[in-house]
């Protein structure tokens, strides 16, 4: 009976140490991002353009808030930019229209960070796939890590043999030779010479004669180069800066000054009299920026753009040659001299940089056609 007992307490202790012993722990599979397949839609970001930066000197402001009264044409004239790139970089569809306290924006807009979708090639998954972005058939890869490289396979080795792959032999190029016996031939394989036996040497081959030795090669001393001169002083180009505040102006028309600049009603140019039709010139190279009657007082006008710097107007005219986008010379005619919005013919003539009005009469040549 207490055998029995015995018996019944080595079978308790084993079921519990079944229990508390080491419990096995459920698998885990490690997924990857699946590969997408060629021709799905797939987006990138486009990164923001680099702020544009203002020359030295241009004071402008970035933004303008529209009072009543303003258009984008004279808005455009006042700080000397182009009406129809306001009207762009402040998505305006018809530039004759802008409500008072509208802010608008004096400057180019940053390119904003948008996405770009496109169709997926198969020469993208090959790259995505060797810069360690998800590949075919991830998911049946190893375990292991997103990190884990899969390695071909080593070799089977018998178990019969005995030795595992780490310890299996290198074998090298075998080293038996085959020679004729002789005493030569024992000494060369290392063994020793009965005593009384002479070596025997072998006779020198004709290939092992040491060949000839050339005779040396004498050449001419190499010339010595002239000592090459100081180089003087080297003419830059102008810097974009310089370049633009350099314009070789002429005069737009011929005639007698009615008016300078800043007098009476504090006028932004000079006023030359004239005859009706008289030719009106670009007073320099440039690009007609507007061409129209838009601008209150200033009745049929031509505006030239030469550069980032200065604009050049031209007002009253009863005839326009030209229309926006023309490039034109200096001296090419663009109008006919009239007295739209005028009291008399003649020409108003206005240089602006950075919108800014300048006095003329500094920047025109002085001789003999310039007016009296």
């Amino acid at each position: 009976m207490k055998a029995w007992w015995c018996f019944l307490a080595l079978a308790a202790i084993a079921g519990v140490s079944a229990c508390v012993g080491p419990q096995a722990v459920a698998p885990v599979e490690k997924r990857l991002p699946s590969r997408p397949a060629a021709g799905t839609e797939v987006s990138r970001t486009l990164h923001a353009a680099p702020k544009p930066s203002r020359r030295t000197g241009d004071d402008r402001p970035a933004f303008y808030t529209v009072q009543r009264g303003d258009t984008l044409f004279a808005i455009a004239l006042d700080f000397g930019f182009d009406y129809r790139d306001l009207a762009a970089w402040n998505d305006i569809a018809d530039p004759a229209l802008i409500r008072v306290g509208r802010e608008l924006r004096l400057t180019a807009p940053l390119r904003e960070a948008v996405p770009e979708t496109r169709a997926l090639r198969p020469a993208d998954a090959v790259t995505a796939e060797a810069l360690g972005g998800p590949g075919p058939n991830r998911s049946s890869a190893p375990s292991g890590g997103p990190g884990e490289v899969a390695k071909a396979p080593a070799p089977a080795v018998s178990a019969s043999a005995g030795v595992s792959a780490a310890a299996a032999p290198i074998l090298t190029e075998p080293q038996a030779r085959t020679l004729r016996y002789s005493d030569q031939a024992l000494v060369q394989l290392g063994g020793r010479l009965r005593p009384g036996t002479a070596a025997m040497a072998p006779a020198p081959s004709a290939a092992a004669t040491p060949p000839a030795r050339p005779e040396p090669k004498v050449e001419p001393a190499a010339p010595i180069p002239p000592k090459p001169q100081a180089p003087g002083p080297v003419a830059t180009p102008d810097s974009p800066r310089d370049a633009d505040d350099r314009v070789d102006w002429i005069w737009p028309a011929r005639g007698e000054l009615l008016y300078r600049f800043g007098e009476t009603g504090k006028l932004k140019g000079i006023g030359v009299a004239g005859k009706a039709g008289q030719p009106i010139v670009a007073a320099a190279v440039g690009k007609v920026v507007y061409a129209g009657a838009g601008l209150r007082g200033y009745g049929k006008l031509v505006i030239v753009k030469h550069n980032e710097t200065y604009l050049s107007v031209y007002a009253h005219n009863s005839t326009l040659l030209v229309k926006e986008g023309d490039s034109v010379r200096r001296g090419q005619k663009i109008a006919e001299m009239g007295d739209t919005d005028a009291a008399r013919v003649g020409l108003h003539f206005e240089i602006r940089r950075f919108g800014k009005p300048l006095d003329p009469l500094v920047q025109l040549p002085r001789g003999a056609d310039a007016p009296g």
